[in-house]
């Protein structure tokens, strides 16, 4: 594949149980913000896109009134990751909030958080 052919990220999609609750976490604990809502069925589902101004990365929430069951991309198999350059300053953050579900694995200078839904992020320091 030509260099100009290869895919560009595009969003990170997360189900999850609790829109609001969801939001108010990626606004506290990594700087995003609300960028579009759309919805569908009558607004039985909604997805709304955050991102932020450093990173290309966007997060789609995707919730859905009448689903019944958990979301089905919780765990710690699938994740993203996100480089911070002050790492103690956001490693802090994240403690205050009780969102680290692991530190320094698989290496040391490392943690992982949970999202409300139970999806994990990965936190690297800067390069």
């Amino acid at each position: 594949m030509e260099s100009a052919e290869q895919p560009l990220f595009a969003h990170w999609a997360v189900s999850t149980a609790c829109l609001e609750e969801s939001i108010s976490f990626y606004e506290k604990a990594l700087c995003f913000r609300e960028s579009r809502r759309m919805a569908f069925r009558g607004g039985a589902e909604v997805h709304v896109f955050m991102v932020n101004d450093a990173s290309p990365v966007e997060i789609e929430l995707v919730f859905d009134s009448e689903r019944a069951d958990a979301p089905a991309n919780a765990g710690t198999d699938s994740h993203i990751a996100f480089r911070v350059a002050d790492y103690p300053a956001v490693r802090q953050l994240h403690e205050e909030m009780g969102c680290i579900v692991s530190y320094d694995s698989p290496r040391p200078g490392l943690h992982f958080i949970a999202d409300p839904n139970g999806s994990w992020i990965e936190i690297l320091p800067a390069k």
